[in-house]
């Protein structure tokens, strides 16, 4: 099927939706900020639309006016995300309640454990790799790093412990959620093989 961009000044949803529902999709996968899916699948389900599992939202877009904008018309739609909301690991509890709390309450973000797994990774890559600061060597230790963090196995993170090969993460998890009441459930959990 044919992807429908959604300009970033629209404002009515009607045309964009009425084109996608033409193409008959069995399910459609959302890309665009979280305002604008809370409103297209406001306009999918007033056209119709029931199969609200095979509505899909990218991990970007799973941030609050989905669910502010959406409500109740979110109900069944299908989330992934890169945290698991069923961890229960001191570790993970210890990060998720102080961002909380230096957050106004928001649950960390999809991505917000990756960024902090990265930071501590180059932390120990400078401590592993014997980096010392001098900024004669800046080119040579930067490389040292990213060497170190492009490979890193049993890197023990928020999550999962991570294992790279050339830059790419081997076993990284994700997670497909679904939305219901304003929480979202656990449906599968996807790991690389």
């Amino acid at each position: 099927l044919d992807s429908i961009e959604v300009p970033t000044d629209s404002v009515t949803f009607g045309p964009l939706v009425v084109k996608a529902l033409d193409q008959k999709p069995d399910g459609i996968i959302f890309a665009c900020n979280a305002e604008k899916i809370a409103k297209i699948i406001k306009e999918l389900k007033s056209r119709g639309w029931t199969k609200m599992n095979h509505l899909l939202v990218f991990n970007s877009g799973d941030d609050a006016p989905l669910y502010t904008i959406g409500g109740e018309d979110i109900n069944g739609v299908q989330v992934y995300n890169f945290i698991n909301p069923n961890l229960d690991t001191p570790r993970w509890n210890g990060f998720k309640e102080a961002y909380m709390k230096a957050h106004n309450n928001m649950v960390p973000p999809s991505l917000s454990t990756h960024y902090y797994d990265a930071l501590y990774m180059i932390k120990e890559a400078i401590e592993k790799t014997g980096v010392t600061g001098d900024p004669k060597k800046l080119t040579e230790e930067r490389k040292k790093i990213a060497d170190y963090c492009a490979t890193v196995q049993n890197f023990q993170g928020l999550m999962f412990k991570w294992d790279m090969q050339a830059g790419v993460p081997t076993n990284k998890p994700l997670y497909l959620l679904e939305i219901q009441g304003g929480k979202k459930k656990m449906v599968k959990e996807v790991r690389p093989q």
